[in-house]
């Protein structure tokens, strides 16, 4: 029996190629596919600086931690996304 693996997109429409969803999601919104994969990253790195910074509160996590929030925003701006538009 094979096993197929669904990516269900931010509107909720289904592919079985993630390459495909991950075209229909850049689309959505207004993103190349490359830059898509980059906000990706930046709010991982964002995300993993907030479970640092939870842990171990010190002056280098929290200046990791605005950089990586710093990151988005720039990012977010550039492209004409606001808070409302993630990925996750």
């Amino acid at each position: 029996m094979k096993t197929k693996i669904a990516y269900i997109t931010k509107d909720d429409k289904m592919f079985f190629n993630k390459s495909e969803a991950i075209e229909h999601e850049a689309k959505l919104f207004g993103l190349t596919v490359d830059e898509y994969h980059t906000l990706k990253k930046l709010e991982q790195i964002e995300r993993d600086c907030s479970f640092a910074i939870s842990h171990s509160k010190n002056e280098e996590t929290e200046k990791a931690f605005d950089k990586a929030i710093n990151d988005v925003i720039i990012f977010r701006k550039a492209h004409n996304l606001d808070e409302t538009d993630n990925l996750i």
